[in-house]
């Protein structure tokens, strides 16, 4: 069974969000098995990293986060999205510094996404968390420094995506683009699935790893012309490219995975939820907001 310290937790998490109705089953979760396979649970942290010693900030990651995992279907999709509370409160942590604290939210796609080099997909991996203003040296002449979080998972999100049916039959293709054609689902929460895929790698993995990786990149724009550069002057900035690599994982019983979430939905996901760059601000530096 769950440990007392896992049970408390997630019994918070209901009240936050209204969803009263988990709680009774997340105690039982550990012993039926996976019923509904989901990203939420308490994780702790592995271990960090930074690139280069510069980009540490003036305060650590959290020793560990409860994160909830809701869908809600819209049209032929899911619209899957994940909440992250960071805190201190359930581990003994040998550090003095003070840890960042906040709730943070995110639509699992673009966590997710992965640069293809095609549109949408044709930028820097995961989702767009602060650009800082340009800075210009003259026509066509700038720079600036962006930053973004991505999300990788082991078991991976598209084994966990492949589990819950996004279409029903196979109707045809469309006469214009010849795309094929799907029938949408009238009860996607009714909808079978089979977990297995998702339950051995979980199994594989002895629960579930989530590596978060906080990246700052420079995009810089020079004049195409020849001998262009000449008219291309930029004040210098000592900082350069730097990532930030957190990994968390969460054991097969600090998984929470009795509650159907098709049919819990997405309201309440979102509230409360921080400005992401007012919390990575805090562990890594010269983040200018």
């Amino acid at each position: 069974m769950l440990s007392q310290l896992s049970r408390r937790q997630f019994i918070a998490v209901p009240g936050a969000l209204g969803l009263s109705a988990l709680i009774s089953s997340a105690l039982a979760s550990s012993c039926t098995g996976l019923r509904f396979p989901q990203l939420s649970g308490l994780y702790t942290l592995l271990r960090h990293e930074v690139s280069d010693p510069s980009f540490a900030g003036k305060k650590r990651l959290p020793a560990n986060f409860l994160m909830t995992d809701r869908m809600e279907y819209v049209g032929n999709y899911w619209n899957h999205l994940v909440r992250c509370e960071f805190s201190d409160e359930r581990m003994q942590v040998f550090d003095a510094r003070p840890a960042a604290q906040g709730t943070l939210a995110f639509d699992l796609d673009d966590l997710t996404r992965i640069n293809t080099g095609v549109y949408p997909n044709d930028g820097f991996d995961g989702v767009s968390i602060s650009d800082e203003q340009k800075v210009t040296g003259g026509v066509f002449c700038y720079y600036q420094y962006q930053y973004y979080l991505s999300m990788s998972s082991v078991p991976s999100v598209e084994v966990l995506q492949r589990v819950y049916p996004t279409q029903g039959r196979y109707v045809g293709e469309d006469p214009v683009t010849k795309m094929p054609l799907y029938e949408s689902l009238s009860n996607p929460s009714e909808v079978d699935f089979d977990p297995e895929e998702w339950e051995d790698a979980v199994d594989d993995n002895d629960g579930v790893t989530l590596k978060f990786t906080f990246t700052r990149h420079i995009k810089r724009q020079t004049p195409g012309w020849e001998g262009g550069y000449k008219d291309c002057i930029l004040p210098s900035d000592p900082r350069k490219e730097a990532a930030l690599i957190a990994v968390y994982h969460a054991s097969p019983s600090s998984l929470y995975t009795e509650a159907d979430i098709r049919r819990l939905g997405t309201k309440g996901v979102m509230d409360g939820a921080m400005e992401p760059a007012m919390f990575f601000s805090d562990v890594v530096s010269e983040m200018k907001l």
